[in-house]
């Protein structure tokens, strides 16, 4: 997984630093790791001062990177989130569009550890994107004394390595499995259970967490007197993400797995489902074991999908299932080398 302190040394890969002397100063002593808690805030509490002053509004933001990197580090991550969003809106303004793509996926990698998870994954989605075309557009760059386009292999192919690791990083998260859930196929949610999902959603994101369980409850009671077999499967995976967003993984797990139960094994449904849980299970130390048999069966599904849409004449969904089970595979082989989970798995 990419770390904050990995991605924010992207920020200056193809520029140099933005930094007046105070301002270098300032990072100097953020970057200190062996300083005291105590000393950091300090520095941190410098730092910002500092920004705040700066008449360069490319320092400021690096400055503001700086300490939300050092402040996440520390488990401030109200803190770290507000600072990656001011650099955020100031690489916005100026249109610097890497650098703005390396500041909302460092937001992501702090919105996974507070209640912001869909914002993070807004972020991470919207930062592979800009790298995807930051890479496509430096494969024709027009040459002023040339007059003629000409390819820029470094600058390309250092977008496409960074957007790969990106890209790994976003499937292994809930909300972006969750997508993949009817890439194939409509909802099967009728008219009252869309409602009552958007109701949860509305008082999720407003953190009213007693009507959420309840509307948990009134979503999981219309699953009983489904008339379409497929609406049940959604609603429990529906609730599922809830419970996850709120904290409650083993509870989202059980109704991943009864969702899954619901599929006919080998189909694209129950495929997503163990990739699912398997991620949410990675969360779990005791679960572990579960996360890679899950995983595992996954990708074995995948593979069958490959040769099924290969077989049908269905080229676009067999080119999608080859490359997520490509980048599936390279992700459980990686997991299974660390024998453990990860520490930055807990931004699941």
């Amino acid at each position: 997984m990419v770390t904050i302190f990995e991605a924010l040394s992207w920020l200056n890969q193809f520029d140099r630093q933005n930094l007046t002397g105070q301002g270098n100063q300032k990072i100097s002593e953020l970057m200190r790791m062996n300083s005291s808690a105590d000393k950091l805030h300090e520095a941190i509490l410098s730092a910002v001062t500092c920004a705040n002053t700066s008449i360069y509004p490319l320092e400021r933001a690096e400055i503001f990177l700086n300490c939300a990197a050092v402040e996440y580090r520390l488990g401030l991550f109200d803190d770290a989130r507000q600072h990656t969003l001011k650099a955020k809106y100031i690489y916005e303004d100026i249109c610097d569009r890497h650098r703005f793509a390396v500041a909302i996926w460092m937001a992501g990698i702090v919105e996974r550890e507070t209640t912001e998870k869909e914002d993070g994954h807004t972020n991470w989605r919207q930062a592979c994107e800009t790298f995807k075309r930051l890479g496509d557009e430096n494969l024709h760059v027009y040459d002023p004394v040339l007059k003629s386009y000409r390819s820029e292999p470094i600058k390309r192919n250092w977008y496409a390595e960074h957007h790969r690791q990106m890209v790994e990083d976003l499937i292994c998260l809930p909300e972006e499995i969750f997508m993949w859930l009817n890439k194939f196929d409509r909802s099967h949610l009728d008219e009252v259970a869309q409602q009552v999902k958007q109701l949860l959603l509305k008082q999720l994101r407003n953190r009213q967490y007693t009507p959420v369980y309840q509307l948990i409850g009134e979503l999981q009671n219309i699953s009983k007197g489904c008339e379409d077999y497929l609406e049940i499967p959604e609603i429990l995976v529906e609730c599922g993400l809830v419970l996850y967003h709120l904290g409650n993984i083993e509870a989202a797990i059980e109704l991943m797995d009864r969702a899954g139960s619901h599929y006919t094994p080998h189909t694209h449904h129950q495929a997503v489902l163990l990739w699912l849980s398997g991620a949410l299970s990675w969360q779990i130390p005791s679960k572990n074991n579960q996360a890679v048999m899950h995983w595992e069966t996954a990708i074995s599904f995948f593979s069958d999908l490959v040769i099924k849409t290969d077989y049908a004449g269905k080229v676009e969904a067999c080119l999608w299932y080859q490359e997520k089970m490509e980048m599936m595979l390279g992700i459980l082989n990686k997991q299974m080398a660390l024998e453990v989970a990860p520490a930055n798995y807990a931004y699941f």
